[in-house]
């Protein structure tokens, strides 16, 4: 048996429906090479506990994420973005290995998107 599925592919067939397969390709291409900033940008500012950096990082990685249907990385973005915006620092700290996980989740099943659908 393999992994979960992390992508509810209904939002990808959306995203299909509307602009094609080539759409898709771009849209997921430019958001795993964007996200893996928007996570160190969200660690930086844990870290430096300016967590309206975090906050926004979180909130950016919310926003791809729901229209490319990472369930699972965009409830913990929403989370980690609810929380930096309490200013909860120890909250958020615990969540940010989840975030990464979640996203590397994210990751494989959407490079496998990018592999399999036409060009």
């Amino acid at each position: 048996m393999g992994q979960p599925a992390c992508i509810d592919d209904s939002a990808l067939d959306r995203l299909r429906r509307q602009g094609g397969p080539v759409l898709v390709r771009e849209i997921v291409k430019i958001f795993l090479e964007d996200a893996p900033q928007r996570l160190l940008d969200g660690r930086a500012g844990a870290k430096a506990r300016n967590l309206d950096a975090t906050r926004r990082a979180a909130h950016s990685l919310k926003s791809t994420a729901g229209a490319l249907g990472a369930v699972e990385l965009k409830a913990v973005s929403e989370q980690i973005e609810e929380l930096a915006a309490d200013n909860q620092g120890a909250a958020v700290d615990a969540l940010l290995d989840r975030w990464d996980a979640s996203f590397a989740a994210a990751e494989r099943q959407l490079s496998a998107v990018i592999a399999r659908d036409p060009a």
